[in-house]
């Protein structure tokens, strides 16, 4: 179920860039700014967060830190996919 889900967010690679790329557009996207996080507080919040859990990995669980690296990315990829 994985891989199907893999499959099918590679095949819509399109539609993925288009939710992380903001397009000028019509009053309506003036309401959407008001509303919506700005990426820059997802990403100051993201990097933290994502040391921290590499971190608690490697302290609770002896996982080697680039091992937790790769989990903490899939585990971005993977709610993609959710």
């Amino acid at each position: 179920m994985v891989m199907a889900s893999l499959t099918a967010l590679a095949l819509q690679w399109k539609t993925i860039a288009r939710a992380f790329i903001r397009k000028g557009g019509a009053g309506g996207a003036r309401e959407w700014d008001r509303i919506e996080v700005p990426m820059s507080w997802m990403i100051a919040g993201m990097v933290p967060l994502g040391i921290v859990l590499v971190g608690l990995q490697v302290v609770a669980f002896q996982i080697a830190w680039w091992a937790g690296i790769i989990a903490v990315l899939m585990s971005f990829v993977l709610s993609l996919v959710a």
